[in-house]
């Protein structure tokens, strides 16, 4: 699961919701850009 927050402090990380393209050695997630600092992360389910 990818997530994000707009800070790393927050604790309010929000699922990712578009779809994760899968190449054999790659997985890759295109995002729309914002006017602000965005932090991810990948967690387990």
């Amino acid at each position: 699961m990818v997530q994000s927050a707009l800070s790393l402090g927050s604790g309010l990380w929000q699922p990712i919701t578009t779809v994760i393209t899968v190449n054999p050695a790659v997985f890759s997630v295109s995002l729309s850009t914002i006017n602000a600092a965005r932090f991810f992360r990948l967690r387990k389910p």
